[in-house]
C-alpha cells in the first residue's frame, strides 16, 4: 500500500512539473511573438500574390513550350512545383492548402 501511494505521489509530481513547464514555455513563446504590423502584413501578402502570378504565368509558358516540343517534362514539373509552393504560401488556410494540393476548384 505504501509503494502505491509513493508511486501515485511521484506520478502526480511529474505531471505537475510537466504542466508547469508547458505553461512557462507557452507564455514565453507568446511574449516573444512580435505584434502584427498591418502595413508589413499587407506588403507581404502583395509580394506573395505577385510571386504566385509570376509562377502561374511561367507555368503557362512552360506548357506552351512543352506542347511545341521546346521543353521537357522535368522543366514542366519544376514550373508546376514553383506554382504550387507559391500558392501554398499565399493561401495558407487549411481549406486552401487542401484545394491547392488536390487541384479542386471549389
Amino acid at each position: 500500500m505504501k509503494t502505491t501511494r509513493t508511486h501515485l505521489t511521484l506520478g502526480l509530481a511529474i505531471v505537475g512539473f510537466a504542466l508547469i513547464g508547458w505553461l512557462v514555455t507557452r507564455s514565453y513563446a507568446a511574449a516573444q511573438t512580435p505584434p502584427g504590423n498591418a502595413a508589413a502584413d499587407e506588403e507581404l501578402k502583395q509580394l506573395l500574390s505577385e510571386r504566385f502570378d509570376s509562377a502561374t504565368k511561367a507555368l503557362q509558358i512552360e506548357r506552351m513550350k512543352l506542347d511545341s516540343g521546346r521543353s521537357t517534362h522535368e522543366m514542366m514539373y519544376q514550373a508546376a512545383r514553383r506554382a504550387l509552393e507559391a500558392e501554398l504560401e499565399l493561401k495558407n488556410t487549411p481549406s486552401w492548402r487542401l484545394r491547392a494540393r488536390t487541384g479542386a476548384s471549389t
